[in-house]
């Protein structure tokens, strides 16, 4: 953030200003050579806002030496070697967290209990976690949660391959989404008779959106 509260991204060290700034975004995704000693120095960035660590060699021990970095709102771990006990001191002292990344790390299906206590969380990937139903029910204290995507190879691991499309729902789709197939019982074995087929949006949305009028004008609704 430069001076005049003007938002610039450098690439390089050497087209860093040389008027005052304050950082508030690191990017290190992929950096192969970044010690955890290295981790010691974010610890003094109090402006932080943003920190991606994903596809770097860090581990729990490293994210530890993160403290004083309470204005941070989005973590990316993922990919990386942290587990469970490196988002249990993350949900300590990142408390204002709003999206946090840790798909394709050491965390275990334990690790919800430490997500649990983030109640800012809005953005969440748990993506490739051994995570089941009996986890899911200590995320719903997370009221704040906005976005669900279940990949085509996290709906294989669930064993719901070919019965669902990729569902990604956001605050403006809830249904994340709209095709659906024919699956018919022959007498011996249940067989899809169909191809996907798109709902019709030019008809859906407008009942959709009048229903939901309705409702709002109904409950005193903003």
């Amino acid at each position: 953030l430069l001076a005049g509260q003007r938002e610039a991204v450098i690439a390089d060290s050497a087209l860093l200003p040389t008027d005052s700034f304050t950082l508030i975004g690191i990017r290190l995704c992929g950096s192969g050579g970044l010690a955890e000693a290295d981790l010691t120095k974010l610890a003094k960035l109090n402006s932080l806002d943003r920190l991606d660590l994903s596809g770097t060699g860090v581990t729990s021990q490293g994210v530890k030496q993160l403290t004083g970095l309470s204005a941070l709102t989005t973590l990316d771990l993922s990919q990386t070697e942290v587990g469970d006990e490196a988002v249990a001191h993350v949900a300590l002292a990142c408390p204002n967290l709003r999206c946090l990344r840790i798909g394709g790390s050491r965390c275990s299906a334990a690790v919800v209990t430490a997500v649990a206590r983030l109640k800012q969380l809005r953005d969440l990937s748990l993506a490739g976690l051994p995570i089941g139903d009996g986890q899911l029910s200590s995320l719903a204290a997370l009221r704040s949660l906005e976005n669900l995507d279940l990949s085509a190879d996290r709906l294989k691991e669930l064993g719901f391959e070919g019965l669902l499309r990729p569902v990604k729902v956001t605050c403006e789709n809830h249904a994340g989404t709209s095709q659906a197939r024919v699956h018919q019982w022959d007498g011996k074995t249940w067989n899809f008779v169909s191809d996907w087929i798109p709902s019709d949006q030019k008809i859906v949305r407008p009942m959709v959106e009048a229903a939901a009028k309705k409702y709002a004008t109904e409950k005193n609704l903003p």
